[in-house]
C-alpha cells in the first residue's frame, strides 16, 4: 500500500493561519481623532476592512465575519472598561448608555461626569439600578429585556461644557460641542456565555482532532485518538 505523502510546508503554513484566525486586527486605540473620541467599544474599522475586528475578553462577535458592521455581545455580570482620548482637559466627560426598550423608547442606562480617560462598570448593575431620574418608568426587569433583546445599545461620550473651555484655550476655533460613539452590542446573562464558550470549546478539540489526524495521515498512519 502506497504512503500518502506528507503535507508541503505551504500546506502547513495555510492550515496554521486557518485556525488562528487573521494576523492583524483593528487596534482602536490607533484611531485618527482631533477631537474627543473612543478607543474602546469600537469593535471593527470602518474604514479599513483588512483590518478586521478586535473583541476584548467577554465580549463576542455577532457574524463570522472581519468586515463591516459586526455588534459585540456583552455580559451581564462582568465589568468592562470604556476609554477615550483627546479630551479637553480638565473639563468632564459624559457618558451615556443609549438603548431601547420595548416600546422602541431610547433612555440613559449610565450617566457619569469623569475627568479621567476611563471608566468602569458593570453593565447588570446599571440595569438593576433603573428606574432612574432619567428613566422613572422603567424597572429593571424592562431595563434588562430592553438590553438584550437588540443589537442597538449604543454609548456615548461628550463633553457638553468643552465649548467654551475650547474656545478659551484656543484648541478649536468654532467651539463646538464634541463627542463620539460606540458601535452597536447586545447585552445578555451569564447563561448565554456558558454555551458560547462551549461551542468554542468544542470546536477548538475538534480542530485539536482534525490536526492530529492530518498529521498521522502525513507519516503513513492513523491516529486513534
Amino acid at each position: 500500500m502506497q504512503a500518502i505523502k506528507p503535507p508541503t510546508l505551504t500546506q502547513l503554513l495555510l492550515l496554521v493561519t486557518s485556525l488562528i484566525g487573521p494576523s492583524s486586527a483593528f487596534d482602536p486605540t490607533t484611531r485618527d481623532c482631533e477631537s474627543i473620541c473612543l478607543t474602546s467599544f469600537r469593535w471593527c474599522s470602518t474604514l479599513h476592512s483588512a483590518d478586521g475586528c478586535t473583541y476584548p475578553a467577554d465580549s463576542y462577535p455577532y457574524y463570522d465575519r472581519e468586515e463591516g458592521s459586526n455588534p459585540a455581545m456583552l455580559v451581564m455580570s462582568k465589568s468592562y472598561n470604556i476609554t477615550w482620548k483627546n479630551a479637553v482637559p480638565n473639563t468632564p466627560v459624559r457618558i451615556r448608555w443609549m438603548f431601547t426598550n420595548a416600546t422602541e423608547a431610547s433612555f440613559v442606562g449610565v450617566k457619569g461626569d469623569t475627568t479621567n480617560s476611563f471608566y468602569n462598570f458593570t453593565l447588570g448593575e446599571i440595569l438593576d439600578s433603573f428606574p432612574t431620574a432619567q428613566a422613572p418608568n422603567l424597572s429593571a426587569g424592562e431595563a434588562r429585556s430592553g438590553a438584550a433583546r437588540n443589537i442597538l445599545n449604543i454609548i456615548s461620550i461628550a463633553q457638553p461644557e468643552a465649548k467654551g473651555a475650547q474656545q478659551q484655550s484656543g484648541q478649536y476655533s468654532s467651539g463646538a460641542a464634541v463627542g463620539d460613539s460606540s458601535q452597536q452590542f447586545t447585552v445578555q446573562g451569564d447563561i448565554v456565555r456558558t454555551y458560547l464558550e462551549a461551542a468554542a470549546s468544542r470546536t477548538r478539540r475538534d480542530e485539536h482532532d482534525t490536526w492530529k489526524l492530518g498529521s498521522g495521515w502525513g507519516s503513513g498512519w492513523a491516529c486513534r485518538c
